[in-house]
């Protein structure tokens, strides 16, 4: 069971950022003593790729970075 909906989730993250920009995920506190972190350009694939496989991921960051061209 999911402790969160991927719908839902997606949706946020297309109203926060727009296609092509470039989001740091970071997984805090995993049960491979400490941040995983990585790079995503698909806001369809960047919230499947939180966990680790069981279920240890705590939290997760996303720094939310503005080019103000």
């Amino acid at each position: 069971m999911s402790l969160y909906n991927l719908q839902e989730v997606q949706d946020t993250l297309k109203i926060l950022f727009e296609p092509g920009d470039v989001v740091e995920l970071r997984a805090l506190h995993t049960s491979r003593n400490g941040t995983i972190s990585g790079y995503f350009a698909d806001m369809d694939k960047l919230p499947t790729q939180q966990s680790n496989g069981d279920g240890s991921i705590t939290s997760i960051r996303l720094n939310l970075s503005i080019d103000w061209k």
